[in-house]
């Protein structure tokens, strides 16, 4: 008589415990993933938009105060309709309005010369209103080189009347008031020359 041979047969795949463990592994990558990449675009977010600003107040300076002699000419529509704003800015050149590329789309760029033609200032105020708190920091340091003064507080006060960095050419840029800004949606008043 043949005896019975019992064989067994070799298990394929996975169990429920290591699929889940898989899967744990799986999620917790890509929870760190998300969260690098938030910091990653968090910091461009802020490098473009100092950037940004950067371009704007250059331009400005170019095409209406190379020698630092500020006219009337110097408004917020004049900006809008030069074509000198940078591509990020959206300018609307029948409202003669600027819009800051930044924020939910309330965040504004005006600028208002006070000299004459007979007679030019040397100075011009051009106020970023409703900055984010993430960038606001980023962007007055980062112009702090182009400032003669920079000036910032909370959005509702335009003009903002806490000096950052004072004007004149010995004028220290203060970090600490200007992080004591910076707590939610602020306006930030830069003084070109």
């Amino acid at each position: 008589m043949k005896a019975f041979q019992i064989t067994r047969k070799t298990q394929a795949g996975m169990t429920l415990t290591e699929s889940l463990l898989v899967l744990a592994v799986g999620a917790l990558v890509a929870v760190l993933a998300y969260g690098g990449y938030k910091v990653a675009s968090g910091n461009v977010s802020e490098k473009s938009a100092v950037e940004s600003t950067a371009r704007l107040l250059t331009s400005i300076k170019k095409a209406f105060g190379g020698s630092g002699n500020y006219t009337t000419n110097v408004t917020t529509a004049n900006l809008a309709k030069s074509g000198i704003v940078p591509t990020d800015f959206k300018s609307d050149t029948a409202a003669g309005t600027v819009a800051a590329p930044w924020g939910t789309g309330t965040s504004m760029v005006t600028i208002a010369g006070t000299g004459t033609a007979a007679v030019p200032v040397n100075t011009v105020p051009v106020t970023l209103t409703n900055v984010p708190a993430s960038i606001c920091l980023a962007i007055m340091s980062g112009v702090e080189g182009l400032a003669e003064g920079i000036k910032a507080g909370p959005a509702a006060t335009i003009p903002p009347t806490n000096v950052i960095k004072t004007p004149g050419s010995a004028g220290s840029y203060d970090a600490g008031a200007a992080a004591a800004q910076c707590g939610a949606d602020a306006a930030i008043e830069i003084t070109l020359k």
